[in-house]
């Protein structure tokens, strides 16, 4: 039964971690868009 918890809650922190990961990776993206407007102003 611990194993099953200690499973589910390995998944979630993957998701978690999948979660953060995007954000972080949509935030790079946005600085870089307006990185490259301010370049070709």
């Amino acid at each position: 039964m611990g194993l099953v918890v200690h499973f589910a809650a390995q998944a979630g922190m993957k998701r978690a971690l999948v979660q953060i990961l995007v954000v972080v990776a949509n935030i790079q993206m946005r600085t870089l868009k307006t990185e490259v407007e301010k370049g070709s102003m």
